[in-house]
């Protein structure tokens, strides 16, 4: 999972958010129909996907939305209930790391910076000493750029007007701030990112002091620039700790537990420390999907995948999400285990083919686990599909008229539309 780099800020996942497969249902009868589910949330789409009776869905459960409530994006990359990703959202983007509601929301916030340095913050201390308060803070200006190998390099520009009246008059101060701190991106013992100032420096630019009246104006204008080069620089490398304390307490919920609807969760850490290069941040993901009743689904024995290769990113907007064929078919597993791809189908127009018409009622089952491959751009699910075909009786008892086994492939393709992740299916063979 990337995220990249900007210099206003930019989401760690920007939203990948809502659902991860999560959307409406999309056959009718039949084998598409026990597959692609119908109406009622029911098959792959309904099951997987989300939809009216799957709560959520396989992104509803990684990422959030939905019955998932808060998933990856939800809780690193901000969002509205939930849940790769990587982007530079721009600044109308809210939630996340580096978006409105986490770092830049932290600095710019009534609860960050403006707040800190606004009344009741640092500079009353200042005002005590002086008599001086606080009428004006210049929105800072922000600007991030991601480290190779470290984490992030901050720094923060915003000017603060004071005034107040004094001993020897009517005082106006305007000073220009300057904050640059290197952030490192570490991991707890526990598993979590976490961002650590290693180096901090804030420095005072232009001290413009204007005495409207009043004597010995010299040396009140030494005593404050003394003053506020001494007091200031010491209290504003601060502000940024409380800024990443916020921010790595978003952070907590990259190791979470998350419904996958109705049939089971699905638990989420970080492998390992997390990748940062010029351009993007990558973070990979250990899964384990357990049932509802708690047992686990393990991996397929004997099959080892490869690490998942993410291509280059054209666009320092993009998010890439790379997804094991392991983890979806263990997810395809939990619903198949709890009858979610199992259907029964009537169709009138069957029983027209014979003389006496009477109902004709099909059974559709997946017995078995299906099987998950990802290849160029498209993935492929196996999956054998039990059909048992009854005549329905006058006396409601059912006659059997046959039993059809069949291997059935299926091609899947992949969108992105807002927040979800679409999948489409059709049967190539």
């Amino acid at each position: 999972m990337n995220v990249p780099s900007g210099s206003g800020g930019g989401d760690l996942v920007g939203g990948l958010v809502g659902g991860l497969l999560g959307g409406g249902g999309g056959g009718g009868g039949g084998l598409l129909g026990g597959v692609l589910g119908g109406g009622q949330g029911g098959g792959l789409l309904g099951g997987v996907l989300g939809g009216g009776g799957g709560g959520g869905g396989l992104l509803g459960g990684v990422l959030g939305g939905g019955g998932g409530g808060g998933g990856l994006l939800g809780g690193v990359l901000g969002g509205g209930g939930g849940g790769s990703a990587s982007g530079d959202p721009g600044p109308d983007n809210n939630g996340g790391i580096l978006g409105n509601g986490g770092l830049l929301g932290g600095l710019l916030g009534g609860g960050g910076l403006l707040g800190i340095l606004g009344n009741g913050g640092i500079l009353n201390t200042v005002q005590g000493i002086t008599g001086l308060r606080i009428i004006d803070l210049t929105l800072p200006q922000v600007s991030l750029h991601l480290l190779p190998g470290i984490g992030v390099h901050l720094n923060v520009y915003t000017k603060v007007a004071i005034n107040g009246n004094s001993l020897l008059g009517f005082l106006d101060i305007l000073v220009e701030v300057n904050i640059t701190a290197r952030t490192r991106l570490t991991q707890e013992t526990s598993g979590v990112p976490r961002l650590v100032i290693e180096d901090c420096h804030a420095l005072l630019g232009g001290i413009n002091i204007r005495l409207l009246r009043g004597l010995l104006s010299g040396i009140l204008d030494g005593l404050v620039r003394n003053l506020l080069q001494g007091v200031l620089p010491g209290l504003l490398c601060p502000v940024l700790n409380i800024v990443l304390d916020l921010v790595n307490g978003l952070l907590l919920s990259v190791n979470s537990l998350v419904p996958l609807g109705l049939v089971g969760s699905i638990q989420y850490t970080v492998s390992s420390l997390p990748i940062v290069t010029g351009q993007f941040i990558e973070l990979d993901l250990n899964t384990v999907v357990s049932q509802l009743g708690g047992g686990l689904i393990d991996y397929p024995l004997g099959h080892l995948e490869k690490p998942i290769s993410l291509p280059p990113m054209k666009e320092a907007s993009e998010s890439q999400l790379g997804l094991s064929a392991n983890f979806l078919g263990c997810v395809l597993t939990a619903l198949q285990k709890e009858g979610l791809m199992d259907l029964e189908v009537t169709n009138g127009d069957v029983a027209a083919m014979y003389k006496e018409e009477r109902p004709l009622v099909m059974k559709i089952s997946v017995p078995s686990a299906p099987m998950v491959k990802l290849q160029n751009k498209k993935g492929i699910v196996q999956l054998f599909v039990r059909t048992e075909v009854y005549v329905s009786n006058v006396d409601a008892s059912l006659t059997p008229l046959c039993v059809l086994g069949v291997d059935a492939q299926l091609q899947a393709q992949f969108s992105v539309r807002g927040d979800k992740l679409k999948i489409s299916m059709s049967v190539e063979r």
